[in-house]
């Protein structure tokens, strides 16, 4: 029910929206790319947080065993993913399978689908001198992390990127030695 409620309500904002939209959407490279990779240094920020919300777990419930206990997250995701792998090479397997001709259309919208990439390469990757595709996106990153002027929570955008991969590194190392740590508990 809140599903649908939540559609109708976006499809009422899209469609109430329409009118009002005069043009196709352009806006200044390096703001967008700023914007993106204010986004991935929110991300590892968050993945941080993460990691230092399980030290507080395990501090705070000295009884929870949370790393030890981790590993039985970890092997219920091992699971889940090698069922996931064995029903998708069932899938390929059908798709390689070219007995079954009811699926040449298939094979064939793949064979096109890698086609139209291929034939708009440009278009989709961009070029050398980053005037298209994602090689555009990716020049005016470089062009957002050279400015100094472009900030993320007050310090420039490059600086900030630094301390979140950095922290990211410490804070995952720290997370893997309490896992790997936790293993003879886990694996008796």
């Amino acid at each position: 029910m809140r599903l649908a409620i939540c559609a109708g309500i976006v499809i009422l904002l899209v469609a109430g929206s329409l009118p009002v939209m005069a043009e196709d959407f352009s806006m200044n490279g390096t703001e967008f790319a700023a914007a993106f990779i204010s986004n991935t240094i929110s991300n590892l920020d968050l993945g941080s947080k993460a990691l230092k919300m399980f030290y507080a777990v395990n501090t705070t419930d000295t009884s929870s065993n949370l790393f030890q206990n981790l590993w039985g997250l970890i092997y219920g995701g091992v699971l889940v993913a090698g069922w996931n792998n064995q029903v998708t090479a069932l899938v390929l397997d059908e798709l390689a399978n070219t007995s079954n001709t009811n699926l040449d259309s298939a094979r064939t919208n793949i064979s096109t689908a890698i086609r139209y990439i291929a034939t708009n390469t440009t278009t989709v990757f961009g070029d050398t001198e980053g005037s298209a595709g994602l090689s555009a996106l990716l020049k005016y990153q470089v062009k957002a992390l050279e400015n100094r002027s472009v900030e993320y929570n007050g310090e420039p955008l490059i600086q900030a990127y630094a301390k979140a991969i950095a922290d990211t590194i410490h804070d995952n190392i720290l997370f893997m030695m309490e896992l790997f740590k936790a293993i003879p508990e886990a694996l008796s």
